[in-house]
């Protein structure tokens, strides 16, 4: 406690340096980053959460975030045991794709990212008010062939890159129990072009055999993507907080 005003005067220091800060994740709103941020005038936002459950047996039995309560654990054994979780979860994430699925594309597993990423990118940079920089230079630098953990996938029709997507396993967490939980880590395209994404990245992690796929996402086009491909939204602690001359700016 004898430090506990260091947070706030190093925020206050950066904010002097630079007025248009943002901070994402922290966990939730009550974490203490986030209730300081708060305090200083940041303005904080929820981040959807979005899942798709592979195998709902599996996620029925391992669950343990929601299988803290002893009866909930009981019925979600019943439904596991039955099959009436199978068919239950089947039908719920059926129903946001029947109207029909992205056709027409072909996801290829690539080693790093060239030209083609920096055109996706200029072409569908306007369709956003505010987006990290995704040209080919910068998703080198993040997303290097080195990270053994993730994996970069081009998305293309008719030989013309159309988006791309970036996917991998989550590290094991006691809330998932022993379940294979995979991630779409990160991912652009034109908004005509986003369902064909995520399908396109929800497939391969399937393929790579994960029981569950989990997605963080704020733009509303990649919001209707994801619920199209079939994913639910689920409670979220991913939180958004923008400077008061941020906020300001992005209104």
């Amino acid at each position: 406690r004898s430090y506990a005003s260091v947070g706030a005067l190093l925020a206050r220091d950066a904010l002097s340096r630079q007025p248009f800060l943002y901070a994402l994740g922290m966990g939730g709103s009550e974490r203490p980053l986030a209730k300081m941020l708060k305090a200083l005038g940041f303005n904080l936002t929820t981040i959807p959460f979005y899942f798709r459950v592979v195998h709902p047996r599996t996620f029925l039995l391992e669950m343990e975030a929601l299988r803290d309560v002893r009866w909930r654990a009981f019925l979600m054994n019943l439904a596991a045991a039955t099959g009436t979780g199978w068919l239950a979860m089947k039908s719920v994430q059926g129903i946001a794709i029947l109207h029909g699925r992205p056709r027409d594309f072909v996801a290829e597993e690539i080693a790093e990212f060239s030209e083609w990423a920096d055109e996706l990118w200029n072409q569908a940079k306007g369709t956003v008010s505010l987006a990290a920089v995704r040209d080919a230079n910068t998703l080198r630098l993040l997303y290097s062939a080195y990270l053994s953990r993730t994996r970069r996938l081009r998305v293309s029709r008719n030989g013309v890159a159309i988006g791309w997507a970036i996917v991998g396993e989550r590290r094991k967490d006691p809330k998932f129990g022993r379940m294979r939980v995979g991630s779409i880590v990160d991912c652009w395209a034109s908004p005509e072009n986003a369902a064909a994404v995520v399908r396109a990245a929800t497939q391969a992690l399937e393929k790579d055999g994960v029981d569950l796929i989990v997605s963080n996402q704020s733009h509303h086009v990649w919001c209707r993507a994801f619920e199209r491909g079939g994913f639910l939204k689920g409670p979220s602690n991913f939180i958004y907080a923008a400077s008061s001359k941020l906020t300001e700016l992005l209104q």
